[in-house]
């Protein structure tokens, strides 16, 4: 794992996520906490900032004076209108990787936000971690393979998924030829960008094995939902250990699994209209 979080620290061409990410996620989900603060926290990120300053001049009307700080811009926007533009902002960060993996961006970024918001549905079901947290480890679970687009040709990635020879998980099949998985590589990507050791912990175990800390096994399940709507889904397809054990371990039913999987799909159709996206498939 050393070795693979110097790899990775060596990149000089992966995008980086602000290590205020999680605070502003956190503060946003306050309703007592001051816009001053939130305004701070996305100022520490330049282009996150410009694009909320256009969101707020966007809609200007006539007699309104131009935002032109970030307090001000969130001011005039509110919390919701925020959020969903900083999780947008930092989704497709994470979409920009999965080549690999024969995935576009739009349909990285479905995954990315399916897996958010069925991970924060599911912690808010059980009540065993903060749904802010993970739908933060939900969002970010494949980050590993932003960072293996980067230190592999996606070539061979893809031409190890489309080998009729290989045979066991895409997991296995990712460690057995390159010595890590994309999901390894995603714990070495979060600890670059300095998030919460938690954080790195459940992206490392988004396909197992089960941890007992409260988030992991929920963005497992998490991305049993997304993996069984084929949202985020590439050459990969289904070749994954079964979910089951994370799911019985959270305690999700299979009439839970299935209102999960409507609700996420609903959620996600909603949020391709506000980013006109056009509409899930």
């Amino acid at each position: 794992m050393e070795a693979l979080t110097a790899r990775i620290s060596q990149l000089d061409s992966l995008p980086c996520i602000s290590e205020h990410f999680v605070p502003l996620l956190q503060s946003l989900n306050d309703s007592e906490c001051g816009k001053d603060l939130v305004g701070r926290l996305i100022a520490t990120d330049p282009q996150l900032s410009l694009i909320v300053l256009q969101q707020a001049n966007s809609a200007l009307r006539a007699t309104q004076v131009p935002a032109s700080s970030v307090v001000q811009a969130v001011m005039r926007l509110g919390f919701v209108e925020l959020k969903r533009i900083v999780i947008a902002h930092y989704a497709l960060i994470v979409a920009e990787g999965g080549r690999g993996w024969g995935l576009d961006r739009q349909s990285s970024w479905l995954g990315a936000y399916a897996g958010a918001v069925a991970a924060a549905k599911i912690a808010s079901m059980t009540g065993a971690a903060a749904p802010d947290v993970c739908y933060t480890a939900g969002l970010l679970r494949d980050c590993g393979k932003l960072a293996m687009d980067r230190l592999l040709h996606p070539e061979a990635i893809t031409t190890l998924l489309e080998s009729r020879a290989a045979t066991g998980s895409a997991i296995e099949l990712e460690r057995k030829a390159f010595g890590f998985d994309h999901a390894q590589a995603g714990a070495a990507l979060a600890q670059r960008w300095s998030l919460p050791s938690k954080l790195c912990t459940a992206i490392g175990n988004h396909h197992g094995p089960l941890v007992d800390d409260g988030i992991s096994n929920i963005v497992q399940c998490a991305d049993a939902v997304a993996v069984s709507m084929g949202l985020g889904l590439g050459l990969d397809g289904l070749r994954y250990n079964s979910h089951g054990e994370a799911l019985r371990s959270v305690g999700i039913t299979r009439n839970d699994f299935e209102e999960l999987c409507m609700e996420t799909l609903e959620s996600c159709g909603q949020a391709f209209q506000f980013l006109d996206l056009g509409s899930p498939e």
